[in-house]
């Protein structure tokens, strides 16, 4: 008989909101998720009815957020992997 120890993973899940600088939710903003490794790909997904949007399976490490969404001007924020647990709020400003 072997003795196995089990140690659970990482979280590597990540939620995010996108924002009008306002506070209002922004649907339908395209919301990319990329690793600062260049090597890992990074993963896209869309906000729902509330801004919000779910990336269960993240990338590892640091990551580069950015939110684009038509009419406003793209927003990039740094999202340390310590910080994760918190998730993360988008500001979109309105665009010219």
């Amino acid at each position: 008989i072997h003795e196995v120890a089990l140690v659970p993973l990482t979280e590597t899940g990540l939620r995010v909101r996108v924002v009008t600088a306002s506070g209002e939710n922004v649907s339908g903003a395209v919301v990319e998720a990329a690793p600062l490794n260049p090597l890992l790909p990074p993963h896209v997904a869309v906000t729902d009815a509330n801004g919000a949007i779910a990336f269960p399976d993240a990338p590892p490490g640091s990551l580069r957020l950015t939110a684009f969404a038509d009419g406003y001007v793209a927003s990039t924020v740094l999202m340390p992997e310590d910080h994760r647990a918190a998730g993360a709020t988008i500001t979109l400003s309105r665009g010219l």
